[in-house]
């Protein structure tokens, strides 16, 4: 619950901040099981609070014209095991390309 309403008070802060309409978009991407193994285990040791931001994530209010894409199932570096490699980069692009043209009216696909 904390970070869910401390990344509401930052969307709040941030369209505040900016010039131009109140109802910017907002898209951001829920973070997968980063620091996990092949197997899927071990990112609860890593990042004990990994579940609760993931949930917070995914549960952006779309009323407040926010949209959320999903990683999971994208492939993690094998370097560190939380950033996306290259491959799953580029298959995320076009998703947060289409989630943007939902969010704003513009169809996608």
């Amino acid at each position: 619950a904390a970070f869910a309403s401390k990344l509401s008070c930052l969307r709040r802060a941030l369209r505040e901040a900016l010039p131009g309409p109140d109802d910017i978009p907002w898209l951001q991407v829920a973070v997968t099981a980063c620091g996990v193994g092949a197997s899927g285990q071990g990112g609860g040791r890593r990042f004990p609070g990994l579940a609760a931001v993931r949930q917070a994530l995914l549960e952006v209010p779309a009323d407040e014209g926010c949209g959320v894409v999903d990683a999971r199932g994208l492939a993690l570096s094998p370097r560190d095991g939380v950033h996306l490699t290259t491959q799953a980069q580029l298959l995320l692009g076009p998703r947060l390309a289409e989630a943007m043209a939902a969010l704003v009216g513009g169809g996608g696909g």
